[in-house]
């Protein structure tokens, strides 16, 4: 189908509203004939709506370094407590590129692979930090308890999370992580394959 205004099921901001439960066109009096892309990102955006909002982002600032065609407007919102959009201006070179990512969207839901996954990447890396590790922790010693001294219980519980993360890389090699659009999953059944001897040899080189 081809990339056109007529075939773009693009929404003008006089007709957008976020849900059924807000007023169209609210505010902006002077954009309601501008274009509203079709990514969001909000406060509860995860990975995958930030991933898509930035690379749209990113490919309409390179053809508009001025911004002299596109606008970012965020609102407060009762639901998700704000909500960023980008708007368009009709038959600009922003609007051609909105309506390109609508119709790769329709395809394909992510608009950059590279990105999306960076982003999990350093996503996943931030949620073991804060309380993967330990959570991984915690289900190799139920595993373990029996086979483990009080020194390596002790090691396991201190351990740097970076530490445990070198056994947890050796365990989950089927998959370290997956994200559902705003969480994050973490392989905690590979903590029945810890050995002892992998937890002795991160003791040596801790």
């Amino acid at each position: 189908m081809e990339h056109s205004i007529e075939n773009s099921d693009l929404q003008q901001y006089k007709d957008y509203a976020p849900t059924a439960f807000d007023t169209k066109g609210l505010g902006l009096a002077s954009r309601q004939d501008w274009y509203v892309c079709p990514v969001i990102q909000t406060r509860d955006s995860g990975c995958f709506e930030q991933s898509n909002y930035s690379s749209l982002l990113k490919t309409i600032e390179d053809i508009d370094p001025n911004g002299n065609d596109y606008e970012e407007h965020c609102f407060n919102h009762w639901g998700p407590g704000w909500i960023e959009i980008i708007l368009v201006r009709p038959n600009s070179a922003a609007h051609k590129k909105a309506i390109e990512a609508e119709f790769a969207l329709s395809d394909y839901p992510v608009l950059d692979d590279e990105d999306l996954s960076n982003r999990e990447y350093e996503d996943f890396l931030e949620s073991w930090e804060s309380w993967a590790s330990g959570d991984f922790v915690e289900e190799i010693i139920g595993y373990r308890r029996d086979s483990l001294t009080e020194d390596e219980i002790d090691w396991l519980e201190g351990a740097d999370p970076d530490q445990i993360l070198r056994v947890y890389e050796e365990v989950a090699t089927d998959w370290l992580y997956e994200h559902s659009f705003t969480e994050i999953h973490i392989n905690y059944a590979s903590a029945k394959k810890v050995t002892v001897e992998q937890i002795k040899k991160a003791m040596r080189y801790c």
